[in-house]
């Protein structure tokens, strides 16, 4: 939808539309305290509320996540006042049933434009304004007090970066650039290409993709920028074999598949069966048949030229897209990741051939789980080693370790380490 054009409702709708919203609010906000994801707790609430059409639900979407999102400065407000504060940061343009969510927490909308252009500082000073505080919030507040001491990197680019609502982002099948950009296109989706990654499209993150043709939608997967990296920094060759042991659904896996030209064979495992079952449905309706899926645990007996771990993770990287999770995450979560992590690593180190390499990627930022994994790994396994890449966004030399950061995209903020094992042992 154009952010420019307002949707239309009866103000009776709106009003009806706006205070579901904030009852809404409470069921979610309840479900994520007890430890489930906001997407999963509100999917839940659709399929149980099938009245909610298309463009009640994203509004819906939109305050939920919005709440999560600008929660840290808002802890002491009534709801109401808080949902109609953080779908104010979050908008970039007018809505009538926002303007009905700023009237039911007692304010005229002109009290509150929308400020999702802004830049985080003003932010800050509106919600002060809005909050009627002495001075603005602090940033460092958005995110559990504990996040700064763990990262990696640098904490302000971060807190800015995840306060951003992330765009969709697209990888085109090999080929197949030029017409998912004329199908998006025609269907009103302005896609972005990527100035670097000619495969890697953006589009608005509420972007109506069931819209489109099954012919068109067979010429591109849904994958985040960072993880369409994975794939090129492990530089699978057409005829290798490969092992994707953590897969998932199976986004990196089917680039794999598309980089080795479908020839050669991957085997994906992972511990989520009804990930597989995506899995399965995703690489018939590819076309892939050099893919084979097993489950977790079952024996590894080959070895591979190429082993990928995109390992659990706390997950810091993707808190743009699930704001929630920064409210449902610990320090103890990521010690038992990073412990985790290194034993995956060493059962996939014992399958990678002599010359072969081994890709470790997290989505997350944390000390812990970046360099100190590679650093720990190439400790207790001295027949491999550090193997230079260039940065998939940038082309300049890693030494084999490299970061997305999440204002990159904006997109996933993601780690990744690629290894070789030594010819000769």
């Amino acid at each position: 939808m154009n952010p420019t054009v307002q949707p239309v409702f009866r103000p009776d709708v709106a009003a009806h539309l706006a205070a579901r919203a904030v009852a809404l609010m409470r069921i979610i906000a309840d479900a994520v305290d007890h430890g489930e994801p906001a997407d999963a707790a509100l999917n839940r609430f659709f399929r149980a509320h099938k009245e909610c059409g298309s463009r009640d639900r994203r509004f819906l979407g939109d305050v939920v996540f919005s709440y999560f999102r600008w929660k840290g400065w808002m802890e002491q407000a009534p709801l109401e006042k808080a949902c109609a504060l953080a779908w104010g940061l979050d908008a970039a343009a007018a809505h009538p049933v926002g303007a009905a969510l700023l009237q039911s927490a007692g304010r005229s909308p002109g009290e509150l434009s929308p400020s999702g252009l802004l830049p985080l500082r003003e932010k800050a000073a509106r919600a002060a304004r809005w909050l009627d505080l002495p001075a603005s919030p602090e940033i460092e507040d958005l995110v559990p007090r504990w996040v700064p001491d763990t990262l990696a990197t640098e904490v302000y680019p971060f807190i800015e970066a995840v306060q951003q609502r992330p765009p969709t982002w697209l990888r085109a099948r090999r080929g197949d650039e030029k017409q998912v950009l004329l199908a998006l296109h025609h269907e009103g989706m302005p896609a972005v290409r990527h100035p670097v990654l000619k495969s890697a499209l953006s589009l608005p993150g509420s972007s109506p993709l069931n819209r489109l043709a099954a012919e068109s939608r067979s010429r591109f997967e849904v994958q985040d920028l960072a993880s369409q990296c994975v794939g090129l920094v492990s530089a699978p060759q057409p005829g290798e074999s490969w092992w994707d042991v953590c897969a998932g659904a199976g986004g990196k896996t089917l680039h794999l598949a598309d980089l080795m030209n479908n020839r050669g064979r991957i085997l994906a495992t992972d511990v989520r069966t009804a990930a597989l079952h995506r899995l399965r449905r995703r690489a018939g309706s590819a076309g892939h048949s050099l893919i084979r899926i097993a489950a977790a645990g079952a024996p590894v007996d080959e070895v591979f030229h190429g082993v990928l771990v995109d390992a659990p993770c706390s997950g810091l990287g993707t808190w743009s897209r699930n704001p929630d999770a920064r409210w449902r995450t610990s320090p103890g979560d990521i010690k038992r990741r990073a412990t985790q992590q290194l034993e995956i690593l060493a059962q996939a180190a014992s399958r990678v051939k002599p010359g072969g390499c081994l890709v470790y990627a997290v989505c997350t930022l944390t000390l812990v789980e970046t360099l100190e994994i590679t650093i720990g790994f190439l400790r207790a396994h001295s027949a491999f080693s550090l193997d230079p890449v260039p940065h998939p966004l940038t082309g300049q030399p890693t030494d084999g370790r490299l970061w997305i950061q999440p204002q990159d995209g904006p997109c996933d903020g993601m780690y990744i380490a690629r290894f070789r094992r030594r010819q000769n042992l």
